[in-house]
């Protein structure tokens, strides 16, 4: 998950009129839309159990393995390890042993396109 501060207008700058989002100026102030926002703090947090998250989107084969255990359980799925490994290796084409963010995109991309949802 990323965390986006947006600046985007909402009501009651923007209206929704015959299922298009419209300007309402007259809710403008002299100076115009807000062109600026100060933000005094981000919280985040992580689930207790949940594997530690690093700042990268690339996870060699054990955390990509730790961390579909995670959602296995989560969800109530008998967990499968030869699955998930083999899941790895396809997910992994350039065989560095690394599964990239690129190239998990790529492989659930390809899975929903054959409308064959990832194996769990």
């Amino acid at each position: 998950m990323h965390v986006t501060l947006s600046l985007g207008l909402r009501y009651p700058f923007v209206a929704y009129k015959n299922g298009d989002r419209v300007p309402v100026p007259e809710k403008t102030t002299d100076a115009g839309f807000p062109t600026t926002m100060s933000v005094d703090y981000v919280r985040v947090w992580q689930k207790p159990g949940d594997p530690p998250q690093k700042p990268t989107t690339s996870w060699t084969k054990a955390e990509y393995i730790a961390r579909e255990k995670v959602q296995w359980e989560k969800n109530h799925w008998r967990w499968d390890q030869r699955k998930v490994e083999s899941n790895f290796d396809q997910i992994d084409t350039n065989l560095d042993g690394v599964a990239s963010g690129k190239e998990r995109q790529d492989w659930y991309a390809k899975q929903a396109k054959t409308g064959k949802p990832p194996e769990k």
